[in-house]
């Protein structure tokens, strides 16, 4: 058993440890019941005066520790369920305001804008205020003339964000939630108005300016277009033009981090300026200076930077770093690393769900637990040897505490993620610094010119390096399936092996041994129960017909669009499907209008417009692509009619029991087929309302 008071050494681990253990509680099991939040209330009050009596006898008493955890937990509870809470809305149009956030998009079809909606349109809210998207008409030259701060004003309906409900799927809803975004509405130019005048987001406005002038800047010299895409997500988080091959390379390689703002570059400039003002150390007043100028040059990074959270979590981190380092004390950074985190999680609790938020704290973590461990294993008394091992070292320490959650979200392995490092770390370093230094001086041509030849040279190495990697054999394992447990025992495992290794103790070892043993118990019975499932899956992608078979004898899939021209985020849903049903088998492509008959399987029985799935002896599933009902159709007895392609129901009633609508079909057509199956008794299923819709069956 773990003695709590052994955290005493690091306080503010024992406030962060059970205030993330409330927000997680309370998010698993929300609670919508007025009384039950009335309780909490009653046994906060009872644990704090407890809490207090107990420290007010001794301090000292183990009671107090657990009473503390507890109090801790329950406010935890109580602060995450306020953020949780949800606004209700009147199913209704209505006038709406708010004000712009972020800066406009030109999306393919539609102009989108992110809104903070005004909290009092929303009483029974405690103190967030909710955001939301909302599309209008496509027109260029109203996203270029609406910029951050502006006022908006819109009569229409909110409409709660949803996920499209496929297998496996991202979950989309979940991530905006952790921003406060919860709706979307689509509202005509002609039910809107700008205010001439901005309101609020000063700093965010500025630093979109900022932003854009620095883009300008690149733009006037000739960079290449890789260097540019480089250059510009380093210094300003602004990813929009790397291309998705570069970017693909940079995920492959492990380094992907290195393309988004974030404690990388903010650590960078802070090593950076401790050693360009290392003389200012020797005083008092000195360095009281440094402090300032390092806080100031960090925050309006940050600032440039756009403010995103990743951003924010590190110039928090490092600024108390820097706090720390100032006193002159002896200072435990894993109480700066908890404190900063607090700090974040009190602003917004839900950010503990933010992918980027776990796996940036987990990294620094993992670097200040493990490095030390490795730099005891090794010594070297040359220079270069040293730094590559450190640099070796910290890639390493930063990846044992973030494997589980890469494997667990992204489901992929780079495996040369430490080589690629070796190599990008210091790079991007010089590139970084060269940068900043080329915005400053832009306007002496002779300096910037030679500083703009080196970038080019320095972000073409880099890349190449990185495609280097990438090419290697082996570079990314694939359809990693891990599922939550796995992660858990993993944790375990990791941090229970290198508490044993630092410190040899027999029940250290004995939860080494039993974490080995569950993760290697559980992986064989995950392949025991492995049951080759099959089915067929009518996938929720807008305006698109998706349709899934997986069997012993194929796995294709049927739709609207060319094999060679499947959309990218397409392709993954249907990866993470297969991964979910350990399914490894190759996948075919097929046009839904022109399927056709397997003379070896014998899979499909095409007939003119319809084509047939036979299921077990007697049943079949039927798909209907044609553009108008045939015959034959009215012939075939069918379990089910998959119907694409905005077709008109018919006047006679089919033999199929269920009808299900894929994601094809409009709105419109939709309501003629829901009188249809009430006239006939019908089963209706409506693919772009309910989502993903699978069919299981004993064979096909």
């Amino acid at each position: 058993m773990i003695d709590y008071s052994k955290l005493r050494k690091v306080p503010l681990l024992r406030i962060l440890f059970p205030f993330i253990l409330g927000i997680l509680f309370t998010s698993l099991f929300f609670f919508h019941i007025d009384c039950v939040i009335r309780f909490i209330y009653i046994v906060l009050f009872i644990l704090l005066t407890a809490s207090l009596i107990v420290l007010f006898i001794n301090p000292r008493e183990k009671i107090f520790d657990y009473l503390l955890f507890g109090l801790i937990f329950i406010i935890g509870m109580v602060y995450s369920h306020a953020s949780l809470k949800t606004p209700s809305i009147e199913q209704k149009e209505k006038f709406y305001h708010g004000i712009v956030c972020e800066v406009p998009q030109l999306k393919k079809n539609s102009s989108c804008f992110a809104v903070q909606l005004d909290r009092n349109q929303f009483p029974d809210l405690t103190f967030q205020e909710p955001k939301m998207f909302l599309y209008t008409t496509r027109d260029s030259l109203l996203v270029d003339s609406v910029c951050i701060g502006k006022k908006i004003i819109f009569y229409g309906k909110l409409n709660p964000i949803k996920n499209l409900g496929n297998p496996g799927e991202f979950d989309f809803k979940k991530y905006l939630s952790t921003k406060y975004i919860l709706f979307q509405s689509y509202v005509p130019l002609s039910r809107l108005d700008f205010s001439t005048t901005n309101h609020g987001f000063f700093l965010k406005r500025f630093a979109s300016d900022v932003c854009k002038k620095i883009i300008h800047q690149l733009q006037n010299y000739s960079f290449n277009d890789n260097s540019f895409a480089i250059l510009l997500a380093l210094i300003a988080g602004n990813r929009d033009f790397i291309s998705d091959d570069l970017e693909k390379s940079y995920v492959n390689a492990g380094v992907v981090h290195v393309l988004s703002v974030s404690g990388l570059h903010v650590g960078i400039i802070f090593m950076f300026l401790q050693v360009l003002l290392k003389f200012l150390d020797y005083h008092k007043r000195t360095r009281f200076f440094k402090v300032i100028f390092i806080l100031l040059i960090i925050w309006i990074y940050a600032l440039i930077s756009g403010l995103s959270p990743s951003v924010m979590r590190a110039a928090l981190m490092f600024s108390l770093i820097t706090v720390g380092q100032s006193t002159q004390r002896d200072i435990s950074p894993f109480n700066i690393l908890a404190l900063s985190a607090l700090i974040m999680l009190i602003i917004n609790p839900l950010q503990i769900y933010d992918v980027g938020f776990q796996l940036s704290y987990l990294a620094v973590f993992g670097i200040l637990y493990f490095q030390p461990v490795f730099d005891s294993w090794f010594t070297a008394q040359n220079r270069v040897v040293d730094y590559v091992y450190k640099l070796f070292s910290v890639s390493l320490a930063a990846q044992l505490s973030t494997i589980p959650f890469i494997l667990f979200y992204f489901n992929q392995f780079a495996s040369y993620f430490w080589l690629a490092n070796l190599l990008v770390i210091p790079l991007s370093f010089v590139i970084l610094i060269l940068a900043i230094i080329f915005i400053c001086i832009s306007g002496i041509s002779a300096v910037s010119g030679l500083l703009g030849w080196v970038l080019n040279v320095s972000t073409y190495l880099m890349n190449s390096w990185i495609k280097l990697i990438e090419q290697i054999p082996g570079s990314v394992i694939h359809d990693i399936h891990f599922p939550g447990l796995f992660v858990v025992i993993s944790f375990v495992f990791i941090f229970s092996l290198f508490s044993w290794i630092k410190k040899p103790q027999a029940i250290k070892l004995y939860f080494v041994l039993l974490s080995l043993s569950v993760f290697l118990l559980f992986g064989i019975f995950r392949n025991t129960q492995k049951i080759n499932k099959n089915m067929v899956v009518v996938y929720n992608i807008p305006k698109y017909s998706s349709i899934a078979i997986y069997s012993d004898s194929l796995n294709c899939v049927i739709g609207n669009y060319e094999m060679h021209s499947v959309p990218g985020y397409v392709q993954e849903i249907y990866r993470r499907h297969r991964q979910i049903e350990d399914i490894d088998k190759k996948m075919e492509y097929y046009r839904l209008d022109s399927i056709f008959a397997d003379s070896d399987s014998g899979f499909f029985n095409n007939q003119k417009s319809v084509s047939v799935i036979t299921v077990g002896e007697n049943s079949k599933i039927m798909f209907y692509p044609g553009n108008r009902f045939e015959k034959q159709i009215f012939d075939i007895k069918a379990e089910y009619l998959i119907v694409s392609g905005n077709k008109y129901p018919p006047s006679a009633p089919v033999f199929a029991n269920s009808i299900i609508l894929d994601s094809s079909n409009k709105m419109y057509i939709e309501q003629y087929w829901e009188t249809y199956c009430r006239k006939w008794s019908k089963n209706i299923v409506i693919v772009r309302k309910q989502g993903a819709y699978k069919i299981e069956i004993d064979k096909i």
